[in-house]
């Protein structure tokens, strides 16, 4: 698959790539077509599973592409935010593994994402664009999914039956943890 997922924005639909080289836009009203080539992590596969618009701008999230890609609609011009993945290779991650997968918690201009690699949820302000990655629970756990109560967010374990419950306005070492037996460490879970 080229791409992975089509955002609508006013009169034109963005084809997020998953596996192509470029941003394609198609205006709906005149049926043109524009593209804007990814200037990094172009041969990566499996780019992006997710995109978040935020007033006039996409938020690409990697999943194996090493940056959040902003694509800004008014200009319909790019900004890479390489800082954040970055921070995985600083804390000594699993290279094999992906980013992120395509479930993520949006609360007002905030995105949480649960990461693949480590033990991290990103927290993306997309009004200013600043992140921060807090680690949750055991340093040797990675997630595959997320979701909010309200109140907590719901972060299920890579592998194994566990899924952590923790509330963002707490340090990542104040959480509860539920087992549902449910595969083993080999097998991962599908979250």
């Amino acid at each position: 698959n080229l791409i992975s997922k089509i955002v609508q924005y006013k009169d034109k639909m963005i084809f997020v790539p998953l596996n192509a080289k470029c941003i394609w836009i198609k205006n709906i009203k005149s049926g043109n077509w524009n593209s804007i080539d990814l200037m990094k992590g172009e041969t990566a596969k499996l780019k992006f599973f997710q995109a978040i618009q935020c007033g006039h701008k996409i938020y690409m999230i990697g999943c194996c592409y090493p940056s959040i890609v902003s694509l800004d609609m008014v200009r319909e011009s790019v900004a890479y935010f390489d800082g954040i993945m970055g921070r995985f290779y600083a804390d000594g991650d699993r290279m094999e593994e992906v980013y992120f997968r395509n479930q993520y918690v949006q609360i007002g201009s905030y995105v949480y994402m649960a990461s693949c690699k480590s033990n991290s949820v990103l927290k993306f302000n997309m009004e200013n664009e600043e992140f921060d990655l807090m680690k949750v629970g055991n340093s040797e756990w990675r997630y595959s999914g997320i979701a909010w109560d309200g109140r907590r967010l719901w972060l299920s374990l890579r592998y194994g039956g566990l899924v952590a419950v923790w509330n963002p306005g707490d340090d990542g070492n104040c959480f509860s943890v539920f087992d549902f037996h449910i595969g083993d460490e080999k097998n991962p879970i599908n979250g």
